[in-house]
This record gives C-alpha cells, sequence and structure tokens, in this order.
C-alpha cells in the first residue's frame, strides 16, 4: 500500500495507483484482462473461491475486498507470466522496458538484514531444494497464489489456487 501511494504522489500525471498500472505496467505487458477492481473486469473469467470446512468444499462467491492496493489484483497466470518475464529480464519486455534494470536489482536486493533477512521490496528472498530464488505470494478468502524464480537457471512459476490458503482461525 505504501509503494502505491508513493506512485501516486510522485506520478507526474496524478493517476491514481490503478489507472498508473494499467497504462504503464497492464497495457504495456499485454495484461489486457488484468486490473486491480471487478468493475474494470469480466467476472465470468473468474475462478470460483472455495474453502474447505473439514468435510466439503464451500463456495465463497466472488468477494470485494477492501485490501487495494495490498491485495485484489485479479489477472490469469498467462498474463502474470508476462509481468515475471520482464521481472526475470530485468525490467525488458519485448522492447519495451518497464523498468530500469538498476531498479530490478535494487528490488532484488535485501533491504534490512538484520531486521528481515530475507526481504527485498515487494519480491522475498527464499529457497527450494537449496537454489535461491526470489518471489511474491499472495492470497485471500478462497484463493491461494505464488509467483517464483530462479536466477541461476532462468525459469520462474506461477500458480494460482482457487483453494484456501488459511485453516479455520488461523486468518
Amino acid at each position: 500500500a505504501l509503494a502505491a501511494y508513493l506512485v501516486e504522489v510522485l506520478n507526474p500525471d496524478s493517476l491514481s495507483f490503478s489507472q498508473y498500472c494499467q497504462n504503464y505496467i497492464f497495457n504495456p505487458l499485454d495484461m489486457d484482462d488484468t486490473g486491480w477492481f471487478m468493475a474494470d473486469l469480466d467476472t465470468n473469467n473468474f475462478a470460483m473461491p472455495y474453502y474447505w470446512n473439514g468435510s466439503n468444499y464451500i463456495r465463497y462467491g466472488i468477494p470485494g475486498n477492501p485490501w487495494y492496493p495490498s491485495a485484489t489484483l485479479h489477472t490469469s497466470s498467462l498474463q502474470l507470466a508476462n509481468h515475471l518475464l520482464s521481472f526475470m529480464q530485468y525490467g525488458q519486455y519485448d522492447t519495451i522496458t518497464i523498468l530500469d534494470s538498476a531498479t530490478v536489482e535494487m528490488m532484488k536486493t535485501v533491504q534490512y538484514p538484520v531486521i528481515s533477512p530475507y526481504l527485498g521490496l515487494i519480491w522475498y528472498l527464499g529457497s527450494c531444494d537449496q537454489r535461491l530464488l526470489w518471489g511474491h505470494n499472495g492470497g485471500s478468502y478462497g484463493v491461494t497464489t505464488r509467483m517464483y524464480y530462479y536466477p541461476e537457471e532462468n525459469t520462474g512459476v506461477i500458480v494460482l489456487t482457487n483453494g484456501n490458503l488459511w485453516t479455520e482461525g488461523a486468518f
């Protein structure tokens, strides 16, 4: 939310964060069915969120969410892959520059190692099978998302699920 606020305050066009993302991230990355607000998207394309009640899966419905912009980005794995590819290519997507390569490096730099030895800017550092990876995740009622990439192997993975991440009482 703080990063979104800074985007709104500092962008020369005084765009809202959602409009800034649309103009400067989603459109250039061919993320045509991506947005922060359900009103801007075709909800017929949404996966139904579910939760497990101990014996059955229960539909949440398509909930609205007041957590913008800390959550609520709606997209598909294919469109999110364009974003991941641009990050893996140091801000480049085809012939378009979304981020300066120095910005990507800064985002992949642990900012306060004494306090949080794994947190960059928006992205966090982790490991899987003893391989260094960078990623970002999210989730809400009935939705769990993961996006990671291995810099040494130049490979990435995106998993979007319509299942509940949290157990009862843990959220």
